[in-house]
């Protein structure tokens, strides 16, 4: 099994702040100002969600790891209880 991971990247991150300056500084008032309250609104969510599945993806995959050891320990208790029993 693949686990991605999506770590929210310094560029990722960057973009964001470009984009909300470059909309902060547009003059408008009335519907296109809510628009744009509601766009960088959204980005802002956007960025949030991405830290908490990137945070998401980081303990999963040590929790799968985690999983992965525990199975592989108990496939070698089976082979050597089969191996005691086999010499009993």
């Amino acid at each position: 099994m693949v686990v991605l991971s999506l770590p929210v990247s310094g560029q990722f991150k960057q973009t964001y702040r470009n984009l909300t300056n470059e909309l902060s500084k547009q003059n408008t008032s009335g519907v296109p100002k809510t628009i744009r309250d509601n766009v960088i609104l959204t980005l802002g969510n956007m960025l949030e969600q991405a830290e908490f599945f990137s945070e998401l993806f980081d303990k999963a995959r040590t929790v799968l790891h985690r999983l992965q050891c525990i199975e592989r320990y108990v496939r070698e208790i089976k082979t050597e209880t089969k191996n005691l029993s086999i010499k009993l």
